[in-house]
């Protein structure tokens, strides 16, 4: 069977499909002009959902950050390519410029083949805006799982560039409720001390939560209290050196403060690690004890909702405690 090139690309027409012919075909004429353009777009299209090589330097940077630390490991991911290959294409979409593209997603792997001076294989797509940021957002959902706070700051770049509520949730597969909630706690936290702790991919919602109120509520410099974590810890214990120094400085406060022993005198409630979680406050009238949402706000909410079980359970023993003594 034969097969003609049409565009730079071999097509099987319905003559080279026939049975040989003892006549010749009849030639071409005017009218099959529409036919041949036609035949361009569909090739067109076809070539826009291809994988193509595509020399690096023609792909340019695109899309919102999505995640921290792109640089990290490049050499690692430089060296396996090398030795094995690109085993997943990027997925790239045409600019308004002859012959360039624009990452949708796959940045780490087009550094690593920039390094590497080596053609990159690519899914050409045509894609609007939203399209794209619905591509990025869903691809590194499934092969990345990204932290909270990526998802926070992904969602933060999303707002700023104008997208829509559906747009941003169908991106990351999110409730509404939960992009209030990363909205809300990503514009407690210093941008420089999330560029201090990383990714922090075992760090969830309320440990960055309890951060943040720390910051609220005690009015701590969280970008002070970042001040000195050691960049050789993994990202997770990154977080919790940054969250124990804020922490301490709650303590310091607490201690720092004059003891009054009269009669409205407070006493500063501790933890068995010396963590400060609140003080208790004596009246003449009443005995008060505040805590601290700040250093643990799972104990305080659990402490909120057993109030009454456990100011009774402490009756009882002081009750057998003062039976006992007479």
């Amino acid at each position: 069977m034969m097969a003609r090139k049409i565009f730079g690309v071999e097509i099987a027409t319905d003559a080279d499909k026939a049975e040989p012919q003892s006549e010749p075909p009849a030639p071409r004429t005017r009218s099959s002009s529409a036919s041949v353009t036609g035949l361009r777009e569909s090739l067109r299209d076809l070539s826009s959902n291809s994988i193509l090589d595509i020399d690096p330097s023609m792909i340019e940077g695109g899309g919102l950050t999505d995640r921290f630390g792109e640089d990290d490991g490049i050499e690692n991911l430089a060296e396996s390519i090398r030795t094995h290959g690109q085993q997943v294409p990027i997925l790239v979409r045409p600019t308004d410029q002859p012959d360039r593209y624009a990452v949708v997603y796959g940045r780490r792997r087009l550094m690593a083949l920039k390094r590497l001076a080596r053609p990159v294989k690519a899914i050409v797509r045509t894609l609007s805006d939203e399209e794209a940021i619905l591509a990025q957002g869903q691809e590194n959902n499934l092969r990345l799982d990204p932290s909270f706070i990526e998802k926070a700051i992904f969602i933060r770049e999303m707002k700023a560039a104008r997208y829509g509520a559906g747009v941003i949730r169908d991106a990351l597969g999110l409730s509404r409720q939960s992009v209030s909630a990363h909205i809300t706690l990503i514009s407690d936290i210093p941008d420089e001390v999330i560029e201090r702790v990383g990714a922090a991919h075992g760090v969830g919602r309320r440990q960055w939560a309890a951060l943040a109120e720390i910051g609220k509520t005690e009015k701590v410099d969280l970008v002070e209290s970042s001040f000195g974590v050691p960049h050789d810890l993994p990202s997770d214990q990154r977080f919790e050196w940054v969250l124990k120094s804020a922490r301490k400085t709650v303590a310091g406060r607490a201690a720092a403060k004059p003891k009054d022993d009269g009669p409205n005198r407070s006493v500063s409630l501790t933890l068995y690690d010396g963590c400060a979680i609140g003080q208790v406050r004596r009246t003449s009238r009443a005995v008060e004890m505040r805590l601290s949402t700040a250093v643990d706000a799972e104990f305080t909410e659990w402490l909120a909702e057993n109030a009454e079980t456990i100011a009774r359970d402490l009756h009882d023993r002081w009750r057998k405690e003062g039976k006992t003594r007479a």
